[in-house]
């Protein structure tokens, strides 16, 4: 069943009246641009004009200023408010509070004057994110930055990779440039890993793992800056994934050609290559299940589904397979690629590849049902 939306859930379309004032960017957005789009995302009937065209008396209404940008959580706390009087909304760095109510309180206020507001509400300051000072703007870009990761992250990315890639998101938007200017970047990077590891040598090796760890931080720039602009989309999904996959060949050929150069003869390189192929047939089989069953071109969406599946199975070894893929997600080889590359073992890696293959291909063959099915459930209850 498709979940509400904090508009619908409040009895009415939500109107949001943007009042035009002096602020600074955040996010490399003005705050009324960025204000716009949450009401957008949530349904809410965005006016700019003192008469709120469009708008009915009986109408929740919430009156947003320049100089300050709210969280789309803010707009599913107004149902617990139930619009019958006037409130002020205010937090511990934000006393001024905005207007929430009616649009006939606003617009017919009792004896000629603007109605005053009955009751004051303490909300998260998180929620409502001042701008009127660039110190108010940057500490509020870093804010809605620390909340722009994903509930899937696994241990390496919470803990190191975005400690990496939200300073990177900051300065990117700090310029004002895009997410799809990050997506460019990380793939420059992976194919700087690839030339370094088709190289022989010691430090090549490990300037192949530092690129790749790098790639691997990289990778959640673009999430983070559309994320935090509310500019997400399954187009961005599919760049991201096809980017990261790219990255993962281009690679797994260097490395091929790399072990085959540093003398490991024809049954090396015919394993190398052998894995080349069989990964290209994997990411294939990958493509067309995230395709058909995925809401986006996430690749996370296959986890979610193993995970559904040996949660609602109770298959002893469904559960191994589960363990066995958060060991094999992007950030944690990255990370182990970069530690493994210091011992200059190129074969470690070829092997730890050819493991994570092998995996995958079992997993799928054994369970295929299983996690199709559950990835249909997960999909029902996203719709």
């Amino acid at each position: 069943m498709k979940k509400p939306t904090a508009a619908e859930t409040i009895g009415h379309r939500l109107c949001l009246l943007l009042v035009p004032g002096d602020n600074h960017a955040v996010v490399g957005l003005s705050t009324r641009e960025r204000n716009r789009r949450v009401g957008e995302r949530l349904g809410a009937i965005i006016v700019e004009d003192s008469a709120l065209t469009g708008c009915d008396a009986d109408q929740p209404l919430l009156v947003l200023p320049d100089g300050l940008t709210i969280d789309k959580a803010l707009l599913k706390e107004l149902d617990s408010l139930k619009p019958e009087g006037v409130f002020r909304l205010v937090t511990p760095r934000y006393r001024e509070g905005l207007y929430f109510g009616t649009v006939g309180d606003w617009l017919v206020p009792p004896e000629g004057g603007r109605r005053v507001a009955e009751t004051t509400r303490l909300v998260d300051s998180r929620w409502i994110l001042l701008a009127r000072t660039p110190r108010e703007a940057r500490v509020s870009s870093w804010v809605l930055l620390g909340a722009s990761g994903k509930p899937t992250d696994g241990w390496v990315s919470r803990h190191l990779n975005r400690k990496i890639s939200r300073p990177i998101a900051f300065l990117f938007l700090s310029f004002r440039l895009r997410a799809w200017h990050a997506s460019l970047v990380n793939l420059i990077i992976g194919l700087g890993s690839a030339v370094c590891i088709a190289l022989t040598g010691y430090w090549t090796l490990v300037m192949a793992g530092a690129l790749f760890q790098l790639a691997s931080a990289f990778d959640g720039v673009d999430g983070e800056m559309a994320r935090a602009t509310l500019t997400e989309s399954p187009r961005g999904a599919w760049i991201d994934t096809s980017i990261d996959n790219v990255t993962y060949l281009a690679c797994l050929v260097g490395l091929a050609i790399g072990w085959g150069r540093e003398g490991f003869g024809a049954v090396g390189l015919a394993l190398a290559c052998a894995l080349v192929l069989g990964t290209v047939g994997l990411l294939f089989i990958l493509f067309r299940f995230v395709r058909e069953h995925a809401p986006d071109g996430s690749f996370v969406w296959v986890d979610r589904s193993i995970a559904r599946a040996a949660e609602t199975s109770g298959t002893l070894l469904l559960r191994l397979v589960r363990l066995l893929f958060l060991g094999l997600r992007r950030d944690f080889f990255a990370a182990l690629f970069f530690l493994v590359s210091f011992a200059g073992h190129r074969s470690a890696i070829v092997l730890f590849a050819v493991l994570g293959f092998c995996v995958a291909l079992f997993s799928f063959a054994l369970f295929w049902r299983k996690i199709v099915q559950a990835a249909v459930e997960l999909r029902e209850e996203a719709a």
